[in-house]
């Protein structure tokens, strides 16, 4: 994963805006088809790893054409599938009426948001972007979950903890993709503490005493705008996409609460037509079914 990526860091001069980066997709290191498989399998894991003999199923007729094994296999990936991304056979969700260059196609704005959660989730795991983490909490089963996108908690210092709540944002319109971080920027000032209470409810079953005590507290340590506390906000983009910087509301007009030394980070992933490329992560995932 590290290597599908052309990272550029970026810095703004602000002393409220620490940093932030932009990954490119290098398709000459890491094929664009190579970057699809390895996502559609990240959400399999996510929607199926609690019953690993649907995984093998899916995979044996992705890969050589394998029928699965029993009817039930087959009725249960099309029903979990067909929610978020649709099925093969079924008829488009909606017609997109705006007039441009994705005008009369289908809707795909869920497809491209858990595509967008998965893009994300898998350059976090492989430390593409930020320090190694202790926990990282996984992609939501439903796309359209009220919760939040994205959860880390760091240990800069042996014993100490903090953490970083992220929201995802796509933008596949070809636009400045700013508003999208403003609204970004909305959803968590509107809803942190709200996403904060409920990653809680894992620290229930922490085994480690210090990180369940950390869990204990992160919604204090927001409300009190501690040094524990921090926030980040992706964008997955259209490769190409104007606009020089997206992020330069962090911690001027917007999350100012945090705004401090490494305490705000901005990510923008960019893909050649995210629209399409979501499409071909769908098309990998239906090759399965």
């Amino acid at each position: 994963m590290r290597r599908a990526f052309h990272i550029t860091p970026q810095t703004t001069g602000l002393p409220a805006v620490n940093s932030w980066k932009t990954l490119t997709l290098d398709p000459a290191t890491v094929p664009r088809p190579v970057l699809a498989e390895s996502i559609a399998e990240h959400m399999m894991l996510t929607l199926f790893g609690g019953t690993p003999v649907i995984i093998d199923a899916w995979r044996a007729k992705r890969l050589h054409g394998t029928p699965h094994p029993t009817a039930g296999i087959t009725a249960q990936l099309e029903d979990i599938l067909g929610r978020p991304i649709g099925l093969p056979a079924g008829p488009p969700r909606a017609l997109n009426p705006n007039r441009g260059r994705y005008a009369g196609l289908e809707k795909l704005d869920h497809l491209e948001g858990f595509v967008a959660e998965h893009l994300w989730h898998l350059a976090t795991h492989h430390q593409v972007h930020s320090a190694p983490h202790v926990r990282l909490h996984g992609v939501s089963f439903r796309v359209t979950d009220s919760g939040a996108d994205g959860f880390v908690i760091y240990e800069p210092v042996p014993g100490a903890y903090t953490y970083r709540l992220w929201e995802i944002k796509k933008n596949s319109s070809g636009t400045n993709p700013r508003p999208t971080a403003v609204k970004a920027c909305d959803q968590l000032t509107n809803n942190a503490t709200y996403y904060l209470q409920e990653i809680s409810k894992v620290g229930e079953h922490e085994a480690d005493m210090n990180v369940k005590a950390f869990y204990s507290n992160i919604v204090f340590h927001w409300r009190g705008a501690t040094p524990e506390a921090n926030a980040g906000v992706a964008l997955i983009v259209d490769q190409g996409a104007p606009g020089a910087n997206p992020f330069d509301m962090l911690g001027t007009s917007a999350l100012t609460g945090l705004a401090g030394a490494d305490r705000l980070h901005g990510l923008q992933i960019e893909v050649l037509e995210v629209r399409r490329f979501a499409e071909e992560v769908r098309q990998v995932l239906w090759n399965g079914l």
